[in-house]
């Protein structure tokens, strides 16, 4: 399991999520460790297709390269053994110390993440599936979704004037019709 959303809290404390950078290339090395040290952690995934050898090879990275993010308590949870983690570059400090990510923001980002943590914000929209544009000169037609890039624009085949026309629009134009 490559993300935990283990919320248990120690009793009494407080618990927030921060931000914690590992070494180049090491990405693999510092989920081990944590998850070794029983650190509560979050590392969202994407798919990733390069081209290698001549051949296209589809990988799992780390949706943010080099950055995770940890839940902690910092009065109660050894937060400073996590600079000597193996694999962890440091913790992301502010003046104050750790620096906390704002609330909500990691909560987001896990409602988008399958239980593989991969990122998918996209599910649902499936190549065949019924789409209506929300945006636009096009607002209000309905159509079906051919295709979506990594620029965030979809192709459309939208049912206009008794004919079918085929057209590129921002991923925020449309909607799934239910």
């Amino acid at each position: 399991m490559t993300a935990l959303f283990d919320e248990r809290a120690r009793p009494g404390g407080v618990r927030h999520w921060y931000v914690f950078r590992s070494l180049a290339r090491q990405e693999s090395w510092a989920e081990a460790n944590l998850k070794r040290q029983g650190f509560v952690y979050f590392l969202p995934k994407v798919l990733v297709t390069r081209r290698h050898a001549r051949r296209y090879v589809t990988q799992r990275e780390w949706l943010f390269p080099r950055y995770g993010f940890l839940l902690l308590d910092l009065a109660q949870d050894p937060w400073r053994r996590v600079n000597g983690t193996l694999g962890v570059e440091r913790l992301v400090m502010g003046r104050d110390g750790p620096q906390r990510v704002p609330d909500g923001v990691i909560e987001a980002i896990q409602a988008v993440t399958d239980i593989d943590g991969l990122f998918v914000p996209d599910e649902g929209l499936i190549p065949g599936a019924s789409v209506r544009v929300c945006q636009g000169p096009l607002a209000g037609t309905i159509g079906t979704l051919q295709s979506l890039d990594g620029r965030g624009r979809v192709d459309l085949l939208l049912n206009l004037m008794n004919g079918q026309v085929r057209t590129t629009v921002a991923r925020e134009s449309i909607e799934i019709v239910a």
